[in-house]
């Protein structure tokens, strides 16, 4: 077969990747999905909803798909508070990140992700917003993922779990300490309880990500 990438020039706002003939889009924002191509080869839809032509732009052939946005949220809920943390222990230079016991005792979250309606979708990414020292994802007491507080969004990439997980996700997250020796950006610093010391939940998401994939192995126009 003809090498595709001297065959064919597809440009396209979604992500793009090469499986021989085949090409794949993803993108978050169903309208991304979209590609024009030079020279313009009829492309064979493998995946997604019908291909439509949208003409000529300049010297490119220009397709799209007609994708319906999914709107699915999971269902979140406090399922255990954590007990006070003791102070962070610090190694030769470096604050040491929180032993696998203390998990047992930090605040916890039963996540349930609506797996039925996820199925028509590339990915879904899991999109955490906290507070707190460290988070961790568990399903059937299997971790998952980890995250080190900074101040940004945890996001998480479910379909590579998702097969084999049978029960809802459990989000566990150690208090930061208003004393702990660690930096994060200024901006992120929270404002501390009484307590001095945090671990909070401030909102759980889903990004839906959606996917194109054609096959660039046909007849030129």
């Amino acid at each position: 077969m003809e090498d595709l990438d001297s065959r064919t020039g597809p440009n396209s706002p979604a992500d793009v990747f090469f499986d021989g003939s085949l090409v794949r889009l993803r993108a978050r924002a169903p309208q991304a999905l979209r590609l024009s191509l030079f020279p313009n080869v009829r492309p064979k839809l493998i995946k997604s909803s019908p291909l439509r032509a949208q003409g000529r732009d300049g010297v490119f052939w220009s397709y799209s798909v007609k994708v319906q946005p999914q709107s699915v949220e999971p269902e979140w809920t406090k399922v255990r508070e954590g007990i006070p943390s003791q102070p962070v222990s610090k190694g030769e230079h470096n604050a040491l990140a929180p032993a696998d016991a203390q998990f047992d005792q930090a605040a916890s979250w039963r996540v349930h992700v609506p797996v039925n309606r996820l199925a028509s979708l590339s990915d879904s990414f899991l999109r955490v917003e906290y507070t707190g020292d460290v988070a961790r994802l568990y399903c059937d007491s299997q971790l998952l993922a980890d995250d080190f507080f900074k101040g940004t969004i945890w996001e998480i990439g479910l379909q590579r779990f998702l097969a084999n997980c049978h029960s809802d996700l459990l989000l566990k997250i150690t208090p930061l300490r208003k004393d702990a020796p660690v930096y994060i950006p200024h901006s992120a610093w929270p404002s501390f309880p009484p307590s001095s010391e945090i671990a909070k939940v401030n909102n759980i998401r889903l990004s839906p990500e959606y996917e194109l994939v054609v096959d660039l192995q046909g007849t030129r126009h």
